[in-house]
């Protein structure tokens, strides 16, 4: 039933927005590239431009929990391990520090990640309150987290050029029929100091068996969310295709890729998943929970046909194939093993070129002429690392 519902919005027959207060309607473009279809560029990573990481020093860290590349070419770092947010210059040269540990104004109780939002840098704790600074370092204000009209807390997805945020919460599903189904996202934008519904999305896949919780199906599809300058864009991967929003809610265009599907899951896929488990619960206190993860997990039969999606800042959409080591709950920021292709789309939905980068790299901003990320070594130390990205 969740599969139908999503190819229904796929094929444009119902509006998402069901608790919309704005009109959504039909996208005015619809982009369809199928196996025959070709991006108009072939781009490519060039030269590394800087590296930051090194024993001792702020050019330490431990789970990088957000990069971001400033116009001037500064590097923004945000460390979840010391919750500060440092800041170097193009070369790596470190210039300064700010933020912290601890629960008092511009301090983080576990730094969560960090946006840029109408030109301030906006640190989120683990309990979604915000710190917000200037460029400069200087704390401005601390922000409460977002909560639905029904009570639920929300999760950031990102911050529009006017600084407004964009919230989402995933629905319960207490009801849940046996077998799958699929639990419902809520999206809210967060305008001065009202929540403005944006309507409900398809979320993510889960299994219910008997009594039991539901719980999410392991691989399988599930919402991607990301905030690009003046719009918004919004992919249920059970097929290639996301959909994009003005910030009131109003459809622009929809992109698919008919002819782009996801591998089987393999035996390995099932083993990486477990060993994330085993690395976030060690030792006999964590034993029950391992076993019992391995006793009642469920795998989709198929990857995703893409996973992340990520908004440069010069107004564009990455999005890149599935990755399984993103849902290996072990670590922040988990290393693909191989390389990983990205399609890089426009703001109207135009398939500008595919970029292929390097194993071992989790992207994490991406400009005109960069590319920007977390590098983990074969000893999994984090370090950042900035390339050229060529664009022809």
């Amino acid at each position: 039933m969740g599969l139908l519902w999503f190819a229904c919005w796929a094929s444009l027959t119902i509006p998402l927005a069901v608790q919309a207060q704005t009109p959504v309607g039909r996208p005015a473009k619809r982009w369809v590239y199928d196996q025959a279809s070709r991006p108009a560029g072939a781009w490519r990573m060039g030269q590394r431009r800087a590296t930051i990481g090194a024993e001792g020093g702020p050019a330490q860290f431990w789970m990088i929990a957000g990069v971001i590349i400033l116009e001037d070419g500064s590097i923004v770092v945000a460390d979840n391990g010391s919750s500060e947010i440092r800041v170097f210059d193009g070369k790596g040269t470190h210039l300064r520090t700010f933020g912290g540990a601890g629960r008092g104004p511009g301090e983080f109780a576990g730094l969560w990640s960090i946006w840029l939002a109408g030109g301030f840098l906006v640190g989120v704790d683990a309990s979604e309150e915000t710190q917000t600074f200037s460029l400069a370092g200087k704390h401005l204000r601390t922000g409460q987290p977002l909560v639905s009209p029904s009570g639920q807390r929300m999760t950031r997805a990102g911050y529009f050029a006017d600084g407004t945020a964009l919230g989402y919460h995933f629905e319960p599903m207490t009801n849940a029929p046996s077998g799958e189904s699929v639990r419902s996202m809520a999206l809210y934008r967060q305008d001065r100091d009202q929540l403005r519904s944006l309507g409900r999305f398809p979320g993510r896949l889960i299994h219910r068996e008997g009594s039991q919780q539901p719980a999410s199906v392991v691989y399988g599809p599930r919402a991607r969310v990301v905030v690009v300058d003046t719009i918004f864009c919004v992919g249920y991967p059970d097929t290639y295709a996301f959909a994009c929003f003005t910030p009131s809610g109003e459809a622009l265009f929809e992109v698919t890729r008919p002819g782009v599907v996801g591998r089987s899951v393999t035996q390995e896929d099932e083993e990486t998943f477990f060993h994330g488990i085993d690395v976030a619960n060690p030792g006999p206190r964590g034993e029950e929970y391992r076993q019992r993860m391995r006793q009642t997990t469920k795998f989709s039969r198929t990857l995703p046909p893409y996973g992340r999606m990520v908004a440069s800042n010069n107004g564009d959409i990455w999005v890149g194939e599935f990755v399984p080591a993103d849902e290996t709950l072990g670590v922040m920021n988990p290393s693909p093993t191989a390389p990983t292709k990205w399609s890089v789309y426009s703001s109207a939905g135009v398939w500008l070129s595919d970029v292929t980068l390097p194993a071992r790299f989790r992207l994490m901003d991406a400009g005109q002429d960069f590319v920007a990320g977390v590098e983990r070594d074969e000893n999994d130390v984090e370090r950042v690392a900035v390339y050229e990205l060529r664009r022809r």
